[in-house]
């Protein structure tokens, strides 16, 4: 009797690098993350954690498929929603920035990777205000408006509540 093999899908490699969900994001002191997606004609592409250590709150910022040399503002935005189509959805705001998160600048490999302690956020209850919100990606020169954005997502909680 022959037993038919098991077929395996294998990814196919890309181009251009892609974030990925590292194993630290598995980990129980990570309070919301959010992935972030490409929108208007943009590949830009990454990931934002914020993380409860000991008593202080940090976020950080992984991004992908930048333009080298680029400077780029990470920001939580008042809206509920990406641009339709391109990333999660939820309710509309008025895409005013509500927690400047930070600023980087974009590597030779069109990567970029900032921490940073955000002072106003110290506990999971002061980030549960953000939840759920837009996290966009824009030139830090740009208004916050939806034709700015080069990539969004919408913030999630992991349900982490404890070191």
């Amino acid at each position: 009797m022959l037993i038919p093999r098991a077929v395996v899908a294998v990814p196919t490699q890309t181009s251009e690098p892609q974030p990925t969900m590292q194993s630290h994001t598995l980990r129980r002191d990570i309070s919301a993350t959010a992935i972030l997606q490409p929108t208007g004609g943009s590949k830009l592409t990454g990931n934002v954690e914020f993380q409860r250590k000991a008593t202080e709150m940090r976020v950080l910022v992984t991004l992908a498929n930048a333009k080298p040399g680029e400077r780029l503002s990470v920001n939580i935005v008042d809206t509920k929603s990406c641009p339709a189509g391109e990333a999660a959805t939820a309710d509309k705001g008025s895409n005013k920035v509500t927690l400047h998160i930070a600023d980087v600048k974009v590597a030779a490999n069109g990567t970029a990777t900032s921490v940073k302690l955000p002072k106003n956020l110290k506990s999971d209850g002061d980030l549960n205000d953000y939840i759920t919100s837009a996290i966009v990606v824009q030139r830090p020169e740009t208004e916050a408006h939806v034709s700015s954005f080069l990539s969004c997502g919408i913030l999630q909680s992991t349900g982490s509540s404890k070191p």
